[in-house]
């Protein structure tokens, strides 16, 4: 088992109530960490595009940081405070309402005992107190953590999702972790926004900007990675031969054309996304809806999105059907046949063989043009209201069943066991092709939550143990496998994917779904799979699959049952905090995903922003890379050498020239310790982030101020987040 370990502070936050770019002499742009913008968004480098026309109306941005702390060789007194706040992070869990549904619930007078020693240990404390007598106050606070512990009382007998990882991590918080941020463009729910939305050249402007500040924000709150939404109905956030422009973006069904800026400048939105990434040092997912290709019609009419034929307002999807009908590559085109209605919005139908090969050459066209670090799926498969009868039975022949190799049989169950062998196949199609086209990106799926459920005749237990084979224990009506015909856990543990992250929207008082439950269930599936369990998969391996969770932000406004509860001393901000220290605390994920990106911006008055800086102070304080995937293949670079550092500055060369995909440096990391021996597990330790530049040898480094005494290094990265040895 993978042995995590974090920065253990959200009991001294909750308790106390904490609150709480420099370039190279190459004019290389480089990303401070923690970075936030503090002003007008800077210019982009000469190998950007142009810098965008300032909007009308700015849009507000990030305060300044707070300076990023170094670590200090260890007093007697840290030494107590910090197993002190240890202790206070069980005894808040322990208080706060709903923190513990999950994991079980303690007597008072526990709580009372644990208290006492919490308050003995703090009288304890002096500036000048010896290790000795650290230690001496300690022990009896130690003993009492450890009967706390003893003394849960938990719903179902030993079932404990990592209640001790979470509660007595050490002192060092993550270098390892994906903090990823989706920024959805259907609808423009993150970008572009309704004044946006156009072909002039002043729309264009506007979207340049607001993608610029949408990515600053989130590199200014400590996101490495984006999911941007390239393709959210079947069409195009970039210049596509398969997909038209989406409407989203141009307000209207068929722009044709370039967009093109007040400067003169062709504007390709996903192109500009990889440039702002790199820039800011985010890994850049491409998101697409697979099967999806249009939205209900009250989506178009609310947008004001035009019939480009017509010139008047979409009213009904069938005005898209005729529209898109004469473009080629697009389904409506293609297949129009086996384009049908579900949920609500046109679907292209998952049973037809060449539904699956329009995916995969949709997915071809982007990793083959755009330097882009993974493609993402998301939860729309199947719709559950979907009739695909006669599909059915024109291609349920064993040819075309390319994994089972069988004919289903025409009942309930074949049915439905036949419509998740599509999902996957085209899953495992989609795959393939980035192995072939690109193996150097990564490809990852978001489903829904829950896998399947004890509604579903499922019991997630086994004996009071953990069983990560026949589902969780929810009682949702809703499942990938039952209702979106997704076998999401067959993907993981046959390494058809390489990371999912299970959509987990529901607090830990969910009734039907509660948080650490459903999370703790996908952890244990990895870790069950993978390489320190005992199960296999159909080829005798393991899987390599990793488990980031899906967090739901906008589920913070509104009231329950279907929200968070946000109105019980700003509850719903305080799950979304023990969710990302939950997160942290199980060795088996390795990271989250927040939806989305709109919910965290300033000025949205749901206290989610205020909740994110005080993330940003505290799990968050120091930067986290992101983990490598050692299946992919990535060779660490070499390391740098001829260090130098002079007051603010420090100087390094490059002596990795590879320019291979799987080797060549993304990004150097600086590092300073007061020990020779400079820790690279501790991200305190982390000066700065610098992107590499392709062919480039000699860096320069310039800090806002005085860089101190101590050990500097430097690090090369991959873009696998390979890290070379520490270079000096």
């Amino acid at each position: 088992m993978r042995h995590k370990t974090f920065l253990l502070i959200i009991g001294v936050f909750f308790i106390l109530g904490l609150s709480g770019c420099g370039t190279t002499d190459n004019d290389v742009n480089i990303t401070t960490l923690p970075e936030v913008s503090a002003a007008t968004p800077p210019s982009p480098t000469p190998t950007a595009s142009p810098a965008a026309t300032p909007v009308p109306t700015p849009e507000p941005t990030l305060p300044p940081p707070p300076p990023m702390p170094t670590r200090a060789p260890e007093t007697p007194r840290d030494f107590l405070q910090d197993r002190i706040h240890f202790a206070m992070n069980r005894l808040t869990q322990a208080k706060t309402p709903g923190a513990v549904v999950s994991m079980g619930r303690w007597h008072q007078a526990d709580i009372n005992i644990l208290d006492a020693a919490i308050q003995s240990a703090l009288a304890s404390l002096d500036e000048n107190m010896t290790m000795a007598q650290a230690n001496a106050a300690w022990e009896p606070l130690q003993r009492a953590v450890q009967d706390f512990n003893e003394a849960i009382i938990d719903p179902r007998g030993d079932y404990r999702p990592f209640l001790d990882y979470i509660a007595l991590g050490e002192d060092v918080p993550q270098i390892r972790s994906m903090r990823g941020a989706w920024l959805s463009t259907v609808m423009g729910i993150d970008w572009p926004s309704a004044a946006a939305r156009g072909t002039t050249p002043a729309h264009v402007d506007r979207q340049k900007a607001e993608l610029r500040l949408r990515f600053e924000e989130i590199a200014g709150l400590g996101y490495n990675a984006v999911i941007f939404q390239i393709s959210p109905t079947g069409d195009a956030m970039f210049r596509s031969e398969l997909s038209p422009w989406s409407a989203w973006l141009t307000g209207e069904t068929n722009f044709v054309g370039e967009l093109i800026d007040s400067q003169g400048n062709i504007f390709d939105p996903l192109q500009y996304a990889v440039e702002l990434s790199r820039e800011m040092n985010l890994e850049l997912h491409a998101w697409l809806n697979p099967y999806r290709i249009t939205h209900r019609p009250i989506s178009y009419t609310r947008a004001g999105i035009i019939n480009s034929s017509t010139g008047q307002p979409v009213t009904s999807l069938n005005d898209i059907r005729q529209e898109w009908s004469n473009i080629p590559g697009t389904a409506f085109y293609l297949f129009d046949e086996y384009v049908h209605l579900g949920d609500g919005w046109m679907v292209i139908d998952p049973g037809r063989p060449g539904s699956r090969q329009w995916v995969v050459d949709r997915v071809i066209e982007v990793i083959t043009n755009y330097d882009i670090d993974a493609i993402h799926f998301d939860d729309y498969f199947y719709p559950e209201d979907f009739n695909d009868r006669q599909t059915f039975l024109t291609h349920n022949t064993a040819e075309n069943n390319k994994i089972s190799g069988i004919v289903f049989p025409d009942t309930p169950q074949g049915r439905n066991d036949w419509r998740r062998e599509n999902t996957t196949m085209m899953i495992r199609d989609v795959r393939d092709a980035i192995r072939e086209h690109a193996p150097w990106i990564k490809f990852g799926v978001s489903p829904g939550g829950v896998w399947r459920s004890s509604a579903e005749g499922n019991t997630g237990l086994d004996g009071g143990g953990f069983n990560a084979g026949t589902g969780s224990a929810s009682t949702t009506s809703w499942s990938n496998f039952n209702s979106s015909w997704a076998d999401t856990r067959k993907w993981v543990i046959e390494n058809y994917i390489d990371y999912l992250t299970p959509q987990v929207y529901w607090d830990f008082n969910s009734p039907t779904a509660p948080f650490g439950i459903i999370s703790e269930w996908w952890g244990r599936l990895v870790h069950d799979f993978g390489p320190d369990g005992s199960k296999r998969n159909s080829q005798g391996e393991y899987t390599t699959t990793q488990m980031f969770i899906g967090l739901g932000l906008y589920r913070m406004e509104g009231n329950p049952p279907a929200k968070w509860n946000n109105n019980n001393e700003n509850e719903g901000t305080r799950t979304y905090l023990r969710q990302e220290a939950f997160v942290l605390g199980n060795p088996n994920i390795s990271g989250s995903m927040a939806f989305t990106q709109n919910q965290m911006r300033p000025g949205r008055e749901n206290g989610l922003w205020e909740t994110m800086l005080e993330l940003n102070a505290t799990l968050w304080r120091y930067p986290a890379l992101i983990p490598a995937m050692p299946h992919m293949g990535g060779i660490a670079p070499t390391a740098p050498r001829n260090v130098v550092v002079s007051g603010s500055t420090i100087s390094w060369e490059n002596t990795e020239l590879s320019t291979s995909p799987f080797q060549a440096p993304r990004y150097f990391v600086i590092y300073r310790d007061d020990y020779f021996d400079v820790d690279l597990n501790n991200p305190a330790n982390i000066v700065a982030i610098v992107p590499a530049v392709p062919g480039q040898v000699y860096y320069t480094f310039t800090a806002d101020s005085h860089l101190g005494s101590g050990h500097f290094v430097v690090t090369a990265v991959n873009r696998l987040h390979d890290q070379s040895d520490a270079g000096r």
